[in-house]
């Protein structure tokens, strides 16, 4: 059980977990109770989620292999959301915002946001990508030319083909695959 948590006789877990990157995560929980008649047993699993916020300077932030969520705020921020399927919002300023793996959910607010985007790292969903101001940056040794667009209800999907299997990257919210250009894409 992750520090800062305690279970009572009666099964009531309390308590506020430590946010580290070992409490981090999904928990598994046996719970064993006996008397002289027999013996009971149950397993369940907590998870426990790290909400980290930033200033208004320009701040790194990382979260853990759990579902965090990370508030750039103000400044220029950095802002990495390891495993887990994370939620970055960047706030104001040209921030950064890298979800790692799992299926995260990127916003990067004001300013002339970079997401980073590469292939094994989960599909991740791109709410305010501003054309013409924004970019996403391709790495593991994508390219531009490895990308295809594929329209979605108002919406584009980012795929690449991995060993002859199709990959969503991302969806950008509200984009139309018309508007992307190689222009759109650093390296």
């Amino acid at each position: 059980m992750p520090d800062g948590l305690t279970i009572d006789s009666s099964g009531a877990i309390g308590g506020t977990p430590a946010t580290t990157p070992e409490a981090s995560g999904t928990h598994t929980v046996t719970v064993t109770a006996s008397d002289g008649n027999g013996e009971a047993e149950d397993i369940f699993n907590i998870t426990v989620s790290s909400i980290i916020t930033g200033t208004e300077d320009a701040d790194t932030l990382s979260g853990y292999r759990g579902n965090d969520t990370l508030n750039g705020e103000g400044g220029n921020d950095t802002l990495n959301g390891q495993d887990g399927d994370d939620l970055l919002n960047g706030g104001n300023g040209d921030d950064t915002l890298n979800g790692g793996n799992g299926d995260d959910t990127l916003s990067g607010g004001g300013g002339a946001d970079i997401f980073i985007l590469a292939s094994g790292m989960g599909e991740d969903t791109i709410h305010d990508f501003d054309d013409g101001t924004d970019l996403i940056k391709l790495g593991g040794g994508l390219s531009y030319t490895d990308l295809t667009f594929v329209s979605q209800g108002g919406s584009t999907s980012i795929e690449t083909e991995v060993a002859g299997s199709r990959e969503v990257l991302a969806i950008l919210s509200g984009i139309d695959s018309g508007l992307l250009t190689q222009d759109d894409f650093v390296l």
